[in-house]
C-alpha cells in the first residue's frame, strides 16, 4: 500500500510540475529590415528556444506601431537595417538594448549587419541562428538587468 501511495504522490507532484506555466515576457516586434517571413519565424523561434532554457517563455506580438503597455514584462523589438545611434560603438555590434530608469518602457534594436557578418564568416551557421542568438542576448540584458 505504501508503494502505491508513493507512486501516486510522485505522479501528482510530476503533474503539478509539468502544468506550471513558465514566467512570460511579451515581446512586441516589428520587422523594419523586411526579413522574409520564413527567416523571421525561424529567428523568433530560435530566440524563444534559447530563452526557454532560462525558464522564461516569450510571447511574440507583431507590432504595427501602436503604443506598448508601460509594463516591465513588455519589450519592444525592432529589427532594423542599420544601427540608428549617431555614434555606433562598433561595426561588429549586432544590436543593443535600452530601458527607461523605471524599466517601464524597454526596447531592443537588432541590425541587419548580422547578414554582412555571416557572409564574411562562413562558419557562423544560418542567419536565423545568429539573429535569434542576438535577440536573446539583448533581451537578456533587459530581463536579467545585466550589462557587459
Amino acid at each position: 500500500m505504501k508503494l502505491f501511495n508513493l507512486i501516486g504522490t510522485a505522479i501528482l507532484i510530476a503533474g503539478i510540475a509539468i502544468s506550471e506555466e513558465l514566467p512570460t515576457v511579451t515581446v512586441h516586434y516589428n520587422n523594419q529590415a523586411a526579413l522574409s517571413s520564413a527567416i523571421l519565424k525561424r529567428t523568433l523561434d530560435e530566440a524563444a528556444w534559447i530563452f526557454s532554457k532560462s525558464g522564461i517563455k516569450i510571447q511574440w506580438v507583431k507590432s504595427n506601431g501602436e503604443s506598448m503597455p508601460e509594463d516591465p514584462t513588455h519589450i519592444l523589438l525592432s529589427i532594423v537595417v542599420k544601427d540608428p545611434r549617431p555614434t555606433a560603438p562598433s561595426g561588429l555590434a549586432m544590436g543593443f538594448a535600452y530601458a527607461k530608469e523605471d524599466r517601464s518602457n524597454r526596447a531592443v534594436k537588432i541590425f541587419q549587419n548580422i547578414q554582412m557578418f555571416a557572409a564574411r564568416n562562413s562558419n557562423t551557421g544560418d542567419l536565423y541562428l545568429l539573429t535569434g542568438a542576438a535577440i536573446a542576448h539583448e533581451l537578456g540584458h533587459l530581463v536579467f538587468h545585466t550589462t557587459h
